[in-house]
């Protein structure tokens, strides 16, 4: 009997890590959404955070300092700052945003 009570607690143990693992890691997951906005010259990168991945469906913006910032999918500082990264990553590096070609 005492063998099974061991065994229950080992058993969560490994299906916890197992369920982290499959996830990338809780620190790679936004597990909440603030109202932060940063100024669009701020902002280096973004991607996509989906199910089944991650519980959370969110928008993962990188800053120039490298600071993650977890945003709603759907709201309209989050589409512009996706579009206007798309369109920088687009844009040839030697060129400006004022350049004529």
């Amino acid at each position: 009997m005492s063998k099974c009570i061991l065994l229950v607690p080992l058993l969560i143990a490994v299906y916890m890590a197992c369920s982290v693992s499959a996830q990338g890691g809780v620190a790679h997951c936004c597990l909440k959404i603030k109202g932060t906005k940063v100024t669009l010259g701020k902002l280096r990168s973004y991607h996509v955070q989906e199910r089944p991945s991650c519980h959370l469906p969110a928008v993962v913006f990188t800053t120039v300092r490298n600071k993650r910032i977890c945003a709603e999918p759907n709201q309209p500082w989050t589409n512009k700052s996706m579009a206007y990264l798309d369109e920088n990553r687009r844009r040839p590096h030697f060129l400006s945003k004022n350049s004529i070609l």
